[in-house]
């Protein structure tokens, strides 16, 4: 569990490099709303697709 070590403000962004499945900053943003902020926004540079795209009729993988 994560915790704070002091008081945080009520506004918080968290910034992350890449996000893969999400669970990192959801921790983090609920230790944060525990910790007293009342609204995180997470700020990403890049994120892992959710799923494969379905493949393309009448396209041959190679």
């Amino acid at each position: 569990m994560l915790r704070a070590w002091r008081p945080v403000p009520p506004r918080v962004l968290l910034v992350d490099d890449v996000v893969t499945t999400g669970s990192t900053a959801t921790v983090a943003a609920d230790a944060l709303r525990r910790a007293g902020a009342s609204s995180v926004t997470l700020l990403v540079a890049a994120s892992t697709p959710r799923r494969s795209p379905a493949p393309t009729p009448g396209v041959r993988a190679s």
